[in-house]
């Protein structure tokens, strides 16, 4: 797993990367009756005016990229 925090002005830059076992994405923003995971993440990210990405395959691991403006 790796985390990166940067802030650059008033942006603020938060990756997180893992090569863990992947997912498809699709399936799992579409599935909303599972837990509250990433649609707790893009509600709160959208709240405060921020962007997400969101990208997962299966076998290729997960990559989040949120981007704030503060």
């Amino acid at each position: 797993i790796e985390i990166e925090l940067k802030q650059h002005g008033k942006i603020i830059t938060l990756l997180y990367t893992d090569d863990g076992c992947g997912f498809d994405t699709g399936i799992a923003l579409r599935n909303e009756n599972k837990g509250m995971g990433f649609s707790n993440i893009i509600t709160r990210i959208k709240s405060i005016k921020g962007a997400v990405n969101i990208e997962s395959a299966p076998g290729k691991g997960l990559k989040v990229i949120i981007i704030v403006n503060i």
